[in-house]
């Protein structure tokens, strides 16, 4: 199956395997990821969360595909090459003393241990923590159709949202966005944060 132009693979990636050496047990984070498929309320959360944060900052991984002058959505070596530029980017807000560095991606869960094993290759390693929004389909198709402007392919989408509910990763934090409202989903992340 190819989603967003990339295949996607039906592997489990070790569903308990941890990307990171140990879960981010402290009060603020380095790094939090917002991952889910289009129309789950990712960059409605991370523009809400930006508020709280005003030391943060938040990258939305879309505008670094946007930089590539000819986006091939097969090659995922570019989409591999588009991963290490925000992780550079990452660790270079991180060593300048902002935190967290919000990062909103669908991240599979095959591209987000990709993504962390590139992080990981600039120390330290930041603490992590991982949130994970699904809908239920039809209200996600839904709000697909009902899109002005972004991602408004259902077919993909439906099968990234089945596949965050299905692969889960280790340590993450799953809001279903279904009937909460933004505020809702909101106050769920930060009092898990």
């Amino acid at each position: 199956m190819v989603v967003f132009g990339f295949p996607l693979k039906r592997r489990i990636i070790s569903l308990m395997t941890p990307f990171l050496k140990k879960p981010a047990k402290q009060k603020v984070y380095d790094l939090i990821l917002v991952r889910g498929a289009p129309g789950a309320g990712k960059t409605t959360l991370g523009k809400r969360l930006r508020a709280h944060f005003p030391q943060g900052i938040t990258i939305e991984v879309d505008s670094f595909k946007s930089m590539v002058n000819l986006l091939d959505w097969n090659d995922t070596t570019q989409y591999h090459h588009i991963l290490e530029a925000v992780a550079m980017t990452c660790r270079s807000y991180l060593d300048n003393g902002y935190a967290p560095v919000i990062i909103i991606d669908t991240l599979s869960a095959e591209t987000l241990g990709d993504f962390m094993a590139i992080l990981q290759k600039f120390p330290p390693e930041p603490s992590c923590l991982i949130i994970t929004l699904v809908c239920d389909p039809d209200v996600l198709e839904l709000r697909i159709k009902g899109r002005k402007n972004g991602f408004s392919l259902i077919e993909p989408s439906l099968a990234i949202n089945d596949d965050m509910r299905k692969y889960r990763v280790f340590d993450e934090f799953l809001v279903d966005t279904t009937t909460s409202s933004p505020d809702d989903v909101l106050a769920l992340v930060l009092a898990r944060i």
